[in-house]
């Protein structure tokens, strides 16, 4: 086998340190490699342009990691105002209720009770009566609460509930919730 002997070249460009190193040149000095227009010779200037590479790679990691975390921390924000709002729905749907037992309560008490009771207070909170009505033998109760009553955005959690019961022995007929 015969050596193949490469001729130094006297230009260099970046492509060229590849041939450079692997070639009889690389014996030259140092001193005799060929600067570029920056004033660093063509080794060094290889060694720039791997860690500029490299800081832009983790400036872009970086970026990517910092959308990601941001991005699933708006979806616990987002979930949380959906537990509240349930959480609230759960609140004036017993309101509601309470309000309804009470107008039952009250109907077995004195079967001519009327309701329309704006407030019903219970516990901190408050429910509303509407008017009862007999048909046949049956009364239809009408109750609604919200909750919060006072909220920051006026917005709370409404539920209304018509509740049909037997007047002889006040069993229920139906307990749906009302638009």
């Amino acid at each position: 086998m015969t050596d193949i002997k490469l001729p130094c070249r006297k230009s260099f460009q970046d492509t060229d340190i590849f041939l450079l190193e692997n070639s009889s040149c690389s014996r030259q000095s140092r001193s005799q490699v060929p600067e570029n227009h920056s004033g660093m010779s063509a080794t060094n200037h290889v060694h720039a342009k791997g860690g500029f590479i490299a800081l832009f790679t983790a400036i872009i990691i970086s970026i990517v990691l910092l959308l990601v975390s941001v991005s699933l921390n708006r979806g616990g924000y987002l979930t949380r105002g959906e537990a509240l709002d349930a959480e609230y729905k759960n609140r004036s749907l017993a309101l509601a209720e309470a309000c309804a037992q009470k107008a039952m309560f009250s109907l077995a008490y004195d079967p001519t009770y009327t309701g329309v009771e704006p407030s019903v207070a219970v516990g901190s909170d408050t429910c509303s009566i509407g008017a009862i009505s007999f048909a046949g033998s049956q009364y239809t109760i009408n109750t609604g609460a919200v909750f919060p009553a006072t909220s920051v955005a006026g917005q709370g959690a409404v539920t209304r509930l018509q509740v049909v019961v037997n007047s002889a022995d006040f069993s229920l007929v139906s307990w749906e919730e009302i638009p």
